[in-house]
C-alpha cells in the first residue's frame, strides 16, 4: 500500500512503516498509484486506430469510385487508348498480384503459407504464455523503464521477446489486411482484427510511455481456436468427426482462459468510479480460471466471488452466453466421445493370419448367418479373421456375437466409399472384400447399383485383392463385367441371389422337395442330437447336419473312372462324391458334375463330397485299399500308406484294379492321355474362374461319332444357339394371353402355374432365370410341361420380352386371389405352383411385424389351401392305369415291379391329376403341390400345421413345411458367400445344379442386350445338350425296377451308380402316419441317408441322371473300351 508524502509516494514496507519513493524511481514490481494510472489511454489509442482505419477505408472507397468514374468519362471521350488507362491497368494488376500472393500465404495454399500459420498460432500462444508469467511478477499496471533497466535481467529479456513477437503479429496483421477482400468488413467486424488492435498499442506504448499495462494481452489465447486449422493443414488432424471437435475444445478453450483475463483485470484493478483501491481485490491468474470452470460449470463453490460491479455485470453475461454454448457443444461431445469406440480404431493384423473384409448390408441376421458358416467347426483348418466394417455400431446381438468369436470377428464403424475406413481396416492387405446385399430389398436395381458401386471402389485402389459380392439382378453382373480390374482368374466372384433363388424354385417342379435338399446338402449346421417325439424328424434331422466338403484325392484313385471313385468313397469312406476337378497338362482345369465313366481321375484331383463329418472327408486324401480296408470305419485318422510311399501311384494302381490292363505313363512308346479331349461333348468347353468347365458334364469322353439326327424330331425341336435352352420364335403377348374361358377349356394337366401377386408398379421379378431351367435342353422335350403365369397382365407385359423365346409359356390374366381364377388354370392338377413373393416399388417403412412383410403370399396360399375341388371317379382310382395310358410319368413307371401289392396307389402318384388326396366327392386344396416364396423365415409357422408349432423356435429348419420344400427363403443362400470364398468351384457347382447349366456364351448374349437366335440341332447342339440333371424317381421307375428287390438304401445307390451313372443324393419320403396319402406335404426330404436305410415302397429318390445312359466299363481306360 502506498502513501502521499512530500515527496510525492511512499512504499508501503512489511512492519508497517512507509519509506518514501523517490523521483525517477521506476520499478516493475510496484503497481502505479490509483491517481497515476493511464489504462484508459491504451484504449483510447486502439479506439483512435480503430475509428481511424475506418475512416480511411472509406475515404479510400469515395477515392477508388471517383478515380473509377473519371477513367469511365475518359473511355467514353477518348476511347480505350487513353494513356491514363493503361496506367490504372497496370496498377490494377499489381494490386491483384500483390493481394493474390498475399491470399496464398494467409490460406496456407503454399508450404509457405503452412509455415506462416504454424508460426502464428505457436507466436500468439507464447505470447499468451508471457502474459500468465507476467501476472504472476507483475501488477496489472507498472512503471517500466527499458533504458534505466532498474529492474531485473529476465524481465528486460521477457520483453524484448515479448517485443519481437509483436513486431511479427504487425506484419502478420499487415498481410491480412492486403490479402482481404472486404477491407471495411475486415477493420469493422473481424474478431482477429480487433485482437490485434486492442494488444498491439499496449507493448509499443510501452516502450515510448514508460508505463506498462498487462490489459487485454489474454485475447492472444482467442487463437487457440485455431489450432484445429492448422492441425489440418499439417495433415494431423484429417477426419471430419476429429476436425470438428477440434474446433469445439478451441473455443470452449478460448472462452475459459479468456474469460479468466478478463475477471483478473476487473478485479484486480476495482470500479474506475469509486476512488481508491477499496473494492478491489488481488487475485492470481489460476484463480480466475479455477473461478470460471466453477462458475460456467454452475457448480459455484462460493469460495471465489467478484467484488467489483464490472466483475459482476461481466458474470452475469458470461452465464448466460457460456450455457447456451455448452449446451450446443455438448450433443457434439458426446458424439465424438461415443463414436470414438473400438470400433473406430485401426485393426491389427496378426503375422501368418489372413483376414477378410465384410461389408455392404451389416444387420443381425447377416452377420450371424456369415460368421456361422465361415467359422464352422468343420473348418478346422480355416485360419482367417473376419472384419466387418458397417457405417452403424453395433447392435447388442452383433456385440453377442463379437464376444462369443472375439478371437476370430472384429468389427469397425465405416464405410468402404471412405479411403480411410478402408486403411483402417487394412483393406490393401486382406485376403478377400465380401460384399453382402440385402436379399429383402423393395428395390433389387438400386441395391445392385450400391453394391456395384463398391466392387468399383475396391477394384480401383486394391485391384490386387479379391472381391465377392452379392448381387439381386443377373442383368447388374454385366456391370460388373464392365470394370477393367475385375478378373475371375483371380477368383473374383458374382453371387446374384435372384439366378439361384429362381433356379431353385425351378428345380423344385422336376423334383419337389429340391430346395430343402440343396439347402441341407451346402450349408453348415451343427447336429444336436436332439430327440423329437416325432420318428420323422429323427430321420430328416440326420440329412440336416450334412455339408459340402472338398479335398484332394490321393494317388489310389489315379486312372480310375468317376463311378468306381463314387463306389469306392462311397461303400469305403461314407462319402458321397457328387463333382470332380480335374487337371489336364493341355486343356487345364477341368470341373465336372457326375461325369461319364470316361473320365479318368489324375494326379492331384480335387473332389467335393457330401458327409456328416470333415474327419470322413480327409480320409480321401490318403485312402489306399490294400493298407486301409480294416481303418475305415474308424473315426481317426487314417494311418500312413506304406504301399504308395516312395514310389510312384501305378504300383498302387496295378494292385488294386485287377482289369486295368495297361500302364497309364506309356503304351508302346507313345503318350496315353487318359481323358480324351477331342469328342464332340467338349467342343463347346467354356471358361470359368480361369478354369476349363464341361458345361455342367459332358456323358461321353470317348472318341465316338454321335448318333444321327432324329430330324423327324430336330425339325419340332430348336434350341437357342448355345444349346442351353429350348427355343421358339419370338410369339407377341397378344398370342401368348389367354382368357379364363379358353384356360378353362384347355383342361390343363401336369403343367406349371406360376403366381405373380405384383402390380404395374412393382419392379420386375426375373421371370426369364425361373422359366429357363424349366426349358433347359438336358431333358427329353416330351418331358417338358406347359407353363401357365397367373397375374396381371400390365406388369407381365414388361416381362415377356424377356420370356417369349421359350416354347409352351403362356399368360393367363387375372388375380392369384381370386379362386375362379384359380379353377380356370387348373391349380389341383398342376406338377407344382410356384407362389412368388413380390417386389414392393416403396419406401421401407417400420412395419407392426415381419408378417406384414408376407401378408400377401401368406393370403394366397392359405386361400389355395383352404380350396375344394371335384374329385376324379373313383374307377379311375381303382381301375389298374395302364402304362401307355399315363397322362405325365409313363416313362417313369413300370407295371412290373416289386411292389405290386401298392400298385394302385403308385398309379396314382403317377397320374398327371396328382397326388392328390380325395376325401369323398372333393379333392382339398392342402395337397395342392406348392412351393412358397417368403421374405422371413419366421412366416413360416402361418403355413405350418398347428401340430408342429412347438418347433417354430428352432427355427425353419425344423418345420413341416421346409422339410417337405414347400417354402422357400433366400436365407438358404447364405452359404454361398463363405462358400465361394473357401472354394470358388461351390458356386459353379451350385449354379450347375439349379440353373441346369453355365453358359458365359450365353449370358455374354443377353448382357449385351440381344436374344439369342434359334438353330435346329446339330453335332453341338447334341453335344452341349448331353449333360446330367436333376430329377426325382419313384421306386417303381424302370432305371430301379430293373434291379431286382432292393431293401436298402446302400443297394439302391450302388446299383445306380454302376448300371446307370446315376447318382442318389436323397429320399422324399411319406410320414408314416400318412401311408395312404400322396401329398406333398405330407412328405419330407432325408439328405444323403445311411447305407443301411430301409427303403419305403412309396420313397421318392432325388438323382442326378444323365441325358445319354453311359455304358462304359468302369475299369477300363478310355482307350481300352475302344478296343
Amino acid at each position: 500500500m502506498s502513501s502521499d508524502s512530500t515527496n510525492g509516494t511512499s512504499l508501503l514496507m512489511g512492519n508497517g512503516t512507509t519509506t518514501p519513493i523517490p523521483d525517477g524511481f521506476c520499478d516493475a514490481s510496484i503497481e502505479l498509484e490509483f491517481g497515476k494510472r493511464r489504462w484508459y489511454m491504451f484504449i483510447l489509442i486502439s479506439l483512435v486506430i480503430w475509428v481511424g482505419g475506418l475512416i480511411c477505408i472509406v475515404l479510400g472507397r469515395c477515392l477508388h469510385a471517383w478515380i473509377f468514374n473519371r477513367r469511365r468519362a475518359k473511355e467514353k471521350l477518348y476511347g480505350n487508348k487513353s494513356p491514363s488507362h493503361v496506367y490504372v491497368e497496370n496498377g490494377s494488376n499489381w494490386y491483384v498480384l500483390m493481394t493474390n500472393m498475399a491470399g496464398d500465404l494467409e490460406s496456407g495454399r503454399n508450404l509457405a503459407g503452412k509455415i506462416l500459420i504454424a508460426l502464428s498460432f505457436l507466436a500468439n500462444m507464447a505470447a499468451f504464455g508471457i502474459y500468465v508469467r507476467q501476472t504472476t511478477t507483475h501488477p496489472v499496471e507498472y512503471c517500466f523503464d527499458y533504458k534505466k533497466n532498474t529492474g531485473d535481467e529476465i524481465i528486460v529479456d521477457i520483453f524484448v521477446a515479448e517485443l519481437v513477437l509483436y513486431i511479427f503479429f504487425l506484419l502478420h496483421f499487415i498481410l491480412r489486411l492486403i490479402s482481404a477482400t472486404d477491407k471495411f468488413s475486415f477493420w469493422a467486424w473481424d474478431i482477429y482484427t480487433h485482437i490485434d488492435l486492442l494488444t498491439l498499442p499496449l507493448v509499443f506504448h510501452t516502450d515510448i510511455g514508460k508505463t506498462s499495462w498487462l490489459g487485454l494481452r489474454f485475447l492472444r489465447i482467442i487463437y487457440a481456436q485455431k489450432a484445429p486449422l492448422m492441425l489440418h493443414y499439417l495433415n494431423v488432424l484429417t477426419a471430419g468427426p476429429n476436425l470438428t471437435m477440434g474446433y469445439v475444445v478451441g473455443k470452449v478453450f478460448a472462452l475459459i482462459l479468456a474469460s479468466a483475463g478478463i475477471i483478473h483485470l476487473l478485479e484486480n484493478t476495482g470500479d474506475p468510479w469509486v476512488d481508491g483501491d477499496s473494492n478491489r481485490q488481488k487475485l492470481t491468474y489460476f484463480e480466475c480460471v479455477y473461478f470460471m470452470i466453477v462458475t460456467l460449470s454452475t457448480v459455484g463453490y462460493g469460495d471465489f466471488s467478484c467484488n467489483t460491479y464490472l466483475g459482476r455485470v461481466f458474470c452475469m453475461l458470461i452465464i448466460i452466453f457460456g450455457l447456451g454454448l455448452f449446451a450446443s457443444y455438448i450433443p457434439m461431445i458426446f458424439d465424438f466421445i461415443s463414436s470414438h469406440t473400438k470400433y473406430d480404431r485401426k485393426f491389427k493384423t496378426t503375422p501368418g493370419k489372413k483376414h477378410v473384409v465384410v461389408t455392404g448390408h451389416i444387420t443381425d441376421e447377416t452377420v450371424s448367418a456369415f460368421v456361422q458358416d465361415f467359422l464352422h467347426p468343420d473348418r478346422a483348418f480355416n485360419n482367417t479373421s473376419v472384419v466387418f466394417l458397417a457405417p452403424n455400431h453395433p447392435t447388442v446381438v452383433i456385440q453377442s456375437i463379437l464376444q462369443r468369436y472375439f478371437s476370430k470377428v472384429s468389427y469397425f464403424v465405416g464405410t468402404i466409399y471412405k479411403h480411410h475406413d478402408c486403411e483402417r481396416v487394412q483393406m490393401q492387405e486382406a485376403d478377400a472384400v465380401i460384399i453382402l446385399c440385402d436379399k429383402k430389398c423393395t428395390n433389387p436395381d438400386a441395391e445392385d447399383a450400391g453394391n456395384i458401386t463398391r466392387v468399383i471402389l475396391v477394384k480401383k485402389f486394391y485391384r490386387h485383392v479379391r472381391c465377392i459380392v452379392q448381387l439381386m439382378r443377373k442383368a447388374s453382373k454385366a456391370h460388373i463385367y464392365n470394370c477393367p480390374q475385375w478378373k475371375e482368374s483371380n477368383g473374383d466372384a458374382i453371387v446374384c441371389i435372384d439366378e439361384l433363388k429362381l433356379g431353385i424354385m425351378a428345380q423344385s417342379c422336376n423334383a419337389p422337395g429340391f430346395s430343402t435338399l440343396l439347402a441341407n446338402l451346402f450349408v453348415m449346421r451343427e447336429n444336436e442330437n436332439k430327440h423329437y417325439q416325432d420318428n420323422w424328424r429323427e430321420t430328416y434331422l440326420s440329412g440336416v447336419s450334412v455339408e459340402m466338403y472338398s479335398t484332394l484325392l490321393s494317388d489310389y484313385f489315379i486312372g480310375m473312372s468317376f463311378p468306381k471313385a463314387v463306389e469306392i468313397c462311397f461303400t469305403k469312406l461314407n462319402l458321397l462324391l457328387i463333382a470332380v476337378e480335374v487337371h489336364h497338362k493341355d486343356k487345364g482345369e477341368i470341373f465336372a458334375i457326375n461325369p461319364s465313366s470316361s473320365l479318368r481321375l489324375t494326379k492331384g484331383s480335387r473332389a467335393f463330397f457330401i458327409s456328416q463329418d470333415a474327419d470322413d472327408v480327409s480320409k480321401a486324401r490318403f485312402y489306399c485299399d490294400r493298407c486301409h480296408t480294416n481303418h475305415t470305419s474308424s473315426k481317426r485318422m487314417l494311418p500312413k500308406c506304406k504301399c504308395m510311399s516312395g514310389s510312384s501311384s501305378n504300383v498302387s494302381l496295378e494292385g488294386s484294379f485287377e482289369n486295368l490292363k495297361k500302364d497309364h505313363s506309356t503304351t508302346n512308346g507313345k503318350n496315353h492321355v487318359t481323358v480324351s479331349l477331342d469328342n464332340p461333348g467338349y467342343n463347346n468347353k467354356v471358361t470359368m474362374n480361369g478354369k476349363t468347365l464341361n458345361k455342367f458334364n459332358s456323358s461321353s469322353m470317348k472318341k465316338k461319332t454321335l448318333p444321327p439326327l432324329d430330324y423327324k424330331n430336330s425339325k419340332r425341336e430348336m434350341f437357342d444357339e448355345t444349346g442351353t435352352f429350348f427355343w421358339c420364335p419370338e410369339k407377341l403377348l397378344e398370342d401368348a394371353i389367354m382368357s379364363l374361358e379358353v384356360a378353362e377349356q384347355e383342361m390343363f394337366d401336369g403343367h406349371v402355374v406360376i403366381l405373380v401377386i405384383s402390380d404395374v408398379r412393382a419392379p420386375s421379378l426375373g421371370l426369364q432365370q425361373l422359366i429357363q431351367p424349366l426349358r433347359a435342353s438336358n431333358q427329353p422335350y416330351e418331358d417338358l410341361k406347359k407353363i401357365i403365369i397367373l397375374g396381371d397382365d400390365k406388369f407381365l407385359a414388361r416381362e415377356w420380352s424377356t420370356i417369349n423365346t421359350f416354347p409352351d409359356v403362356h399368360i393367363v390374366t387375372g388375380s392369384p386371389y381370386s379362386r375362379v381364377d384359380l379353377r380356370a388354370v387348373n391349380v389341383h392338377t398342376a406338377d407344382m405352383c410356384i407362389l412368388l413373393s413380390p417386389f414392393k416399388n416403396v419406401v421401407f417403412e417400420q412395419e407392426e411385424h415381419e408378417a406384414m412383410s408376407d401378408k400377401e403370399v401368406i393370403m394366397v396360399a392359405l386361400n389355395l389351401r383352404a380350396m375344394t375341388f371335384d374329385n376324379i371317379s373313383k374307377s379311375t382310382l381303382t381301375s389298374p392305369v395302364p402304362y401307355d395310358e399315363l397322362p405325365s410319368y409313363k416313362s417313369n413307371f413300370n407295371v412290373q415291379n416289386s411292389f405290386d401289392m401298392l400298385y394302385s396307389e403308385n398309379a396314382l402318384m403317377a397320374i398327371g391329376t396328382c397326388n392328390l388326396d380325395t376325401n369323398g366327392d372333393t379333392i382339398t386344396g392342402e395337397n395342392i403341390r406348392m412351393i412358397t416364396e417368403l421374405v422371413y423365415d419366421s412366416n413360416t409357422l402361418y403355413l405350418d400345421d398347428e401340430r408342429q408349432s412347438q418347433c417354430s423356435s428352432e427355427g425353419i429348419w425344423m418345420t413341416q413345411s421346409y422339410a417337405c420344400g414347400s417354402v422357400f427363403t433366400v436365407s438358404v443362400l447364405d452359404f454361398l458367400a463363405s462358400a465361394t470364398y473357401f472354394n470358388q468351384d461351390t458356386l459353379t457347382l451350385v449354379l450347375n445344379l439349379v440353373t441346369g447349366s453355365v453358359n458365359p456364351e450365353l449370358d455374354k448374349i443377353l448382357a449385351e442386350g440381344k436374344k439369342p437366335d434359334g438353330v435346329l440341332e446339330n453335332e453341338s447342339i447334341a453335344a452341349t445338350r448331353n449333360r446330367c440333371r436333376v430329377d426325382q424317381l419313384s421306386l417303381d421307375d424302370p432305371h430301379f425296377a430293373a434291379m431286382g428287390r432292393i431293401n436298402e438304401y446302400g443297394d439302391l445307390f450302388v446299383k445306380s451308380i454302376q448300371e446307370h451313372n446315376m447318382l442318389c443324393l436323397g429320399l422324399y419320403r411319406l410320414h408314416t402316419n400318412s401311408s395312404k396319402t400322396m401329398s406333398l406335404n405330407t412328405r419330407y426330404v432325408i439328405t444323403f441317408p445311411s447305407r443301411d436305410m430301409r427303403l419305403e415302397p412309396t420313397d421318392r429318390v432325388f438323382v442326378l441322371m444323365q441325358f445319354k445312359e453311359d455304358k462304359g466299363d468302369f475299369y477300363t481306360s478310355s482307350e481300352d473300351s475302344q478296343m
